[in-house]
């Protein structure tokens, strides 16, 4: 799941004992398990990325002579990462998407029930939940950010400006400037995200990256699937 946005989402829970707490749990939950990655997703960043005749090369030479490992410095740590996502790919073969839902599910409730009895201590404290409530969100909301810069945002802008256009540098520059903003109008800002367009069926899209487009506002949202090809050099 985004942790950026699940730990702000958890501002929109009130402290148990308020009137909406059970309708608030909810949406929260709701909220949570919408931010988790499906299976497809999951599968792409899993995907391999080493070249497979540089992974034969570390694999030969890790069976022969286990002790050079230290010496291969980054090759080691990349061969080290490639075997972990092998192994993550592996795992998720005959996995579904209503299996990796009822396992959300299961985690998030879990979770949400141990926070929850972490908020009944805090709502114990208190003998004003409306004020409890609304200094609660105050807090976290400076704490947890609702925009960052993330790179998919960035790659957006990038595009934007080679191609001559600053507009969406200066639209990401307005967002950062209020990280923590619950009141930007984004009305007032030209629309900008990023989705996936699909790709032809006739073409071979195996290595292909998914064309971008600004359709809405995405800088609050879940990241879109194209973003797991994005690599920071």
């Amino acid at each position: 799941a985004d942790f950026t946005n699940c730990f702000r989402c958890l501002s929109r829970l009130p402290l148990p004992g308020s009137p909406d707490f059970e309708e608030r749990l909810q949406e929260v939950t709701e909220y949570l398990l919408s931010q988790c990655s499906t299976v497809e997703e999951l599968k792409k960043e899993y995907r391999p990325r080493m070249n497979p005749r540089q992974f034969q090369m570390i694999m030969m030479l890790m069976e022969s002579n286990p002790q050079l490992a230290p010496a291969l410095g980054r090759g080691f740590a990349a061969f080290s990462q490639e075997i972990e996502r092998l192994e993550k790919s592996k795992e998720l073969e005959n996995v579904t998407d209503e299996d990796k839902k009822k396992e959300n599910q299961a985690m998030w409730t879990a979770w949400l029930k141990t926070y929850v009895e972490r908020l009944k201590k805090e709502a114990d404290k208190v003998t004003d939940l409306t004020a409890a409530n609304q200094r609660r969100k105050e807090v976290m909301n400076m704490t947890n950010p609702r925009f960052i810069l993330r790179n998919y945002i960035a790659q957006n802008a990038i595009d934007a400006a080679e191609k001559g256009d600053f507009s969406e540098v200066r639209r990401v520059l307005e967002i950062l400037q209020t990280p923590y903003s619950e009141d930007l109008d984004f009305g007032s800002l030209s629309q900008a995200t990023a989705e996936t367009s699909p790709p032809a069926a006739t073409e071979d899209t195996s290595n292909s990256v998914e064309s971008r487009t600004f359709v809405g506002q995405c800088y609050d949202g879940k990241p879109p699937s194209w973003s797991t090809d994005l690599r920071v050099t």
